[in-house]
């Protein structure tokens, strides 16, 4: 794919030109400094003695990162279910990590994993020393949905902290006080730690050959400065003193990847990874009562509003579209709003409204079970846990006095340029999300999928229609597959991808909704989409779909093909691995089949396809999780204009939907016995 250069032109063809020049820039810059490498100047030229640095110390913030198991003193590092033990000898680890997948190496370099060991040696004491009751047991999150989400039975991920240094020295008194053992435990997992720090800080300098590869890459850079600056204050509060010469060093550390990363923002990336560079500029200037600490608070807050106006759409959603990145963008969000006021300054309004609205779209955009959707890049709950991040923003945002509005009514005159798309309803026993929006922000698409008029659907808290989920991010099968068109429930026309998608985070032309609604007839939600990525077949073809939902009656997917001449149609519907589905017969002018949900018997029926098969396909819950489920693939050869039906029966055994094919309408069987008819223009 991406040696056609019509994919390459529609590809380039969106960047901005500012992303063009510092692509070309970070290019050349790249270059130079791998030829500095080769001539054996970078450590003369990149090293940079530092003298004291003073510091203010940022007060510990309230967000939760978690890890999968990892062992310091074992020098065993898991990430994205991929395993690494360290070598022994400390020159040999760079050559180890460097055959490591990137986004594996990214994650190593992140640190992240460090503040999430103290907090599991921490919750793993206090559980030891107050039993279930402990306080915060039973604080938000600590029974999150999604806290047993693939990736929980890892080996050890059933015991944070249980083999943290000390955890078997933990001692109380009669009067349930902990004995200094349990400050002592603590102290020595801040002790590995700093030792690991000081190690990382030996083994991978800025100047060593590869390094802004993935350990000094500006996004690694940006969550690192995070860590470090956080980890300051945990440690001291664990009995490291911050004199301690360790300490000074990650003092100097943070001074040092903040000037690097000063000079490499990703203005040539954007989106999520510029928000990220912002954070770690805001944090960083908070912390360091130095020239380049007042640099980067002034370069952070300014560049902040730009991008919090640009990146998060008018219904609080992050425009890259993907609900796994919005927790994650929301989670920076709360914390430079929580970093702000922690040290008596006035928190920017535009941070704290887009607090209010980002955690007003999550507490919309969940399933039954707690967990988001998996559209665009997307999977289970892993560094952060939806509920925690929710909870968090529902306290600070009432802190702040600011509006988190769950009801936001359906705007029609907004764009789809700025608004999710991600369209919900909800029954007493159902949730459906449908995804009538476009694939991202046009200028960077990389995290995008084919799911254009897809859609999920839970039901009695059990998923039953899922998206696809993320294996992994290099250019392989899976990436590939994850981001097709066949990977989503919705319909394939001719064998042509929705958007051209290619590489791991190209996208060439891409899907355009042409127009969305949530309506409302008799007791029924409709959700609407229409795009036109099919438009580049040599004979034009417009994709309607509309999904209805009749209480608790039956949920139907309608679509109608707009255009002429002969094509051929493929619609998947992909279940939940629990979900069980019997082969589909052909009765009369439709196909059935039963579809079995725990104890409930669901009625599906298919009509306008030719052929309709159960086959197995590939479901992706997790980072370097692979499961198998069961999908219905339904397949036509029709002449357009055409309509097909999909009906799935909770309680409603036959099909109350007739199609009207000639006229484009669907005659619905309304509760109160008379019918009514949806067109694709709207009803009639």
């Amino acid at each position: 794919m991406p040696s056609n250069p019509t994919v390459i032109f529609w590809s380039l063809i969106h960047l901005r030109p500012s992303m063009i020049y510092w692509r070309i820039h970070r290019t050349v810059k790249g270059y130079l400094i791998r030829l500095i490498e080769q001539l054996g100047l970078a450590p003369r030229l990149f090293h940079r003695v530092l003298g004291e640095i003073a510091v203010s110390p940022v007060p510990r913030l309230g967000s939760r990162y978690h890890c999968e198991e990892i062992s310091l003193r074992e020098r065993r590092f898991s990430f994205l279910q991929q395993w690494l033990l360290l070598p022994a000898n400390p020159d040999d680890v760079r050559e180890a990590v460097a055959r490591m997948p990137l986004l594996w190496q990214f994650h190593f370099g992140y640190h992240d994993y460090l503040l999430a060991l103290l907090e599991d040696t921490e919750e793993a004491l206090h559980v030891g020393l107050y039993g279930s009751d402990a306080p915060g047991s039973d604080a938000p999150g600590a029974d999150a949905p999604g806290a047993d989400a693939p990736g929980a039975d890892a080996p050890g991920a059933d015991a944070p902290g249980a083999d943290a240094p000390g955890a078997d020295a933990l001692r109380t008194d009669v009067s349930g006080s902990a004995l200094p053992d349990t400050q002592e435990a603590l102290k020595a997992t801040a002790e590995e730690i700093l030792a690991f720090m000081t190690e990382w800080n030996r083994i991978f300098p800025l100047h060593a050959a590869g390094a802004r590869t993935s350990a000094w890459h500006p996004y690694v850079l940006s969550i690192r400065i995070e860590t470090w600056i956080r980890l300051m204050t945990r440690l001291q509060e664990c009995g490291i003193p911050p004199d301690e010469p360790r300490m000074r060093e990650i003092n100097h550390g943070v001074e040092r990847m903040t000037r690097v990363l000063l000079r490499n923002l990703e203005k040539g990336t954007m989106a999520n990874h510029l928000l990220r560079n912002i954070k770690a500029l805001v944090l960083a200037g908070l912390f360091l009562d130095t020239e380049i600490g007042a640099q980067s608070r002034r370069i952070g807050l300014k560049l902040l509003e730009r991008e919090l106006r640009e990146q998060v759409l008018a219904d609080g959603c992050h425009f890259e579209r993907s609900p796994m990145y919005h927790v994650s963008v929301l989670n920076d969000v709360l914390d430079m709003t929580e970093a702000i006021m922690l040290a008596g300054s006035t928190v920017p309004e535009i941070l704290s409204e887009t607090a209010g609205r980002m955690t007003a779209f999550l507490e919309r955009m969940r399933h039954t079970d707690g967990e988001i959707p998996y559209f665009n890049d997307s999977t289970g709950s892993f560094i952060l846990r939806t509920e925690e991040v929710l909870q968090r923003g529902r306290i600070l945002c009432h802190e702040l006095g600011c509006a988190v509005d769950t009801d936001m009514p359906f705007a029609t005159e907004v764009s789809p340029a700025r608004t999710s798309g991600l369209l919900t309803a909800g029954t007493t026993r159902s949730w459906i999300v449908f995804d009538a929006g476009n694939v991202g922000p046009d200028y960077q698409p990389g995290h995008a999928h084919c799911d254009t008029l897809s859609l999920e659907w839970s039901l009695d808290g059990q998923r039953v229609i899922t998206d696809t989920g993320v294996f992994h991010y290099r250019e392989s099968p899976e990436r590939h597959y994850s981001r097709s068109t066949a990977a989503h429930s919705t319909i394939i026309v001719d064998g042509m991808e929705q958007s051209e998608v290619w590489k791991s985070f190209r996208v060439g032309r891409r899907a355009k909704i042409l127009r969305f609604a949530q309506e409302s007839q008799d007791g029924m939600t409709v959700l609407r989409g229409a795009h036109d990525g099919y438009r580049r077949l040599r004979s034009p073809v417009i994709h309607e779909r509309a999904v209805v939902i009749a209480g608790e009656a039956w949920i139907a997917v309608i679509d109608w093909l707009h255009g002429r001449g002969e094509h051929s149609i493929r619609s998947h519907m992909h279940f939940h691995p629990v979900v069980r589905v019997a082969d589909p017969v052909a009765v009369d002018d439709h196909w059935h089949t039963r579809i079995s949900v725990d104890e409930t018997i669901i009625a599906f029926h298919a009509t306008g396809f030719h052929r309709t098969e159960r086959l197995e396909t590939e479901y992706y819950p997790a980072f370097g999780e692979r499961r198998m489920r069961q999908t219905l693939r339904m397949d036509a050869r029709i002449m357009l204009p055409h309509m097909t039906a999909v009906v799935y029966g909770i309680e409603c055994e036959g099909n109350p939907i007739r199609l009207r094919a000639e006229e484009l309408v669907a005659e619905i069987s309304a509760s109160d016995g008379h019918p009514f008819l949806l067109s694709a223009m709207g009803w009639k």
